[in-house]
């Protein structure tokens, strides 16, 4: 699968836009980051159902993207995090992170192959 096409899919799962505001009235609580938490769960639901392995990887990598960024808005008091907001690079340094495991070779092989 090629990173751009993961990436538009990926993205496209999310809402535009994802509001912060509890999180950041709950930064000391220790429940993460609840705004992404609440989406991610049972939205990767469906893909691992049908054992896509690939969208649900693609799903978790667009996760920790918005959630490095949510972390800085969080940090600076900003409640709004825009979906669009998240680079391609990001993802794709998340995609690799999490392809990184010898357990995934040749899903990481595929990866790199097809994404330069």
């Amino acid at each position: 699968m090629h990173k751009r096409v993961l990436f538009a899919r990926a993205s496209a799962l999310w809402p535009v836009s994802i509001d912060l505001t509890d999180d950041i009235s709950n930064q000391e609580s220790g429940d993460g980051i609840r705004a992404l938490n609440d989406i991610i769960w049972p939205l990767l639901e469906p893909f691992d159902a049908a054992g896509d392995e690939w969208m649900g990887l693609a799903a978790w990598a667009f996760h920790q993207s918005l959630w490095a960024l949510a972390e800085i808005k969080i940090a600076n008091g900003d409640a709004a995090l825009r979906t669009a907001e998240v680079p391609i690079d990001l993802f794709d340094a998340k995609m690799r992170e999490n392809l990184s495991d010898d357990s995934w070779a040749e899903e990481r092989a595929k990866y790199e192959a097809n994404s330069g």
